[in-house]
């Protein structure tokens, strides 16, 4: 399929010091995070590993300009939800730089742009005014330099079509769980090439019911006929994302690093085990590197994870997650 060979995050020497740096930058710069990390009083704090690093509450960038320095952002990626939410807001001071480490972290884990095919199904996508997630395909669609590449969700039997066919080099179908699910039934019955790619970004967006992400996967290889189907884990809020090739277990970009927050204190986090994942994006030089998340799951030791679902706003008042009771013990 011309994938690349795995990156090896545990031989990233310098992660640590370059997180430590742009810790200190920021905490000096950016006005949202110097704010919180005075008020859990952890202002004269010196980080001796990447846990011990304040991490700011992904809420915040729902409230606030959360950024690093002064400048005119070139784009402000907003969130999806639906129009009654406050939605996060991502100021990016280059489109150039974020577009161009999405591209590496990609091709970190797959080999070049230029080798695959990508036929895109986003549709709710379309109606956030500046989705990352379309920036960030659409920038890969090009790059692809396939006539075929493209977004098909307003053409969907060229697309199904399209699918059924034999694919002559690799190809992605990169889309939305629900969107996938629509996709089965718009097929009624028929397979498509089974090794085309099928990249799911998650996401029922309120369209269909949430189900496990193995179900889900179980789903799309039994009614769609495909041999692959890997996940995309991102959000707004980063600049860099993780890629799951088939075995349901996120290899993040070697800018990224994911760490396992402990579900009743926030600041009891740890390298690896079960909790509330905290990333530390080196690619956010301009907004923030540490953000406390809403997703849970479990980090391995060699910095890998698996997702298992999100926090509702009932945690944070100390209430248990229900369909997590269990899992966390």
């Amino acid at each position: 399929m011309g994938l690349a060979s795995p990156v090896d995050h545990r031989n990233d020497a310098d992660f640590f010091d370059r997180a430590l740096a742009l810790f200190h930058h920021q905490v000096r710069h950016n006005p949202i995070y110097k704010q919180y990390v005075e008020l859990i009083g952890a202002s004269a704090v010196i980080p001796k590993s990447l846990q011990e690093i304040p991490f700011l509450p992904i809420d915040l960038f729902r409230h606030h300009s959360v950024v690093t320095g002064e400048w005119t952002p070139e784009i402000v990626f907003v969130s999806s939800g639906t129009s009654t939410d406050i939605r996060s807001r991502h100021y990016m001071r280059s489109l150039d730089e974020y577009l161009s480490n999405t591209k590496r972290g990609f091709e970190e884990h797959y080999g070049p742009l230029s080798n695959y095919r990508i036929l895109a199904l986003l549709p709710s996508y379309f109606d956030v005014p500046a989705s990352s997630l379309i920036a960030m395909v659409h920038y890969f669609i090009r790059q692809t330099d396939d006539p075929l590449s493209g977004f098909y969700h307003q053409k969907i039997p060229e697309l199904i079509e399209l699918l059924r066919r034999p694919q002559e080099k690799p190809c992605i179908l990169w889309s939305v769980s629900y969107a996938l699910l629509d996709l089965i039934d718009a097929l009624k019955g028929q397979f498509i090439d089974p090794e085309i790619i099928v990249m799911e970004t998650g996401g029922m967006k309120g369209r269909r019911e949430e189900i496990p992400k193995e179900a889900l996967h179980e789903i799309l290889r039994r009614q769609l006929g495909v041999r692959h189907v890997h996940s995309e884990y991102g959000m707004t809020e980063l600049s860099s994302q993780a890629y799951a090739i088939d075995d349901g277990i996120f290899r993040p970009a070697s800018t990224l690093r994911v760490l396992a927050g402990d579900i009743n204190d926030p600041f009891l986090i740890r390298k690896s085990g079960k909790g509330i994942f905290h990333c530390v994006d080196l690619a956010n030089a301009h907004s923030c590197a540490f953000i406390r998340t809403a997703d849970i799951g479990e980090v391995f030791e060699d910095g890998s994870f698996r997702v298992v679902g999100r926090v509702d706003n009932a945690i944070w008042r100390g209430c248990n997650l229900m369909y997590s009771r269990n899992w966390f013990g």
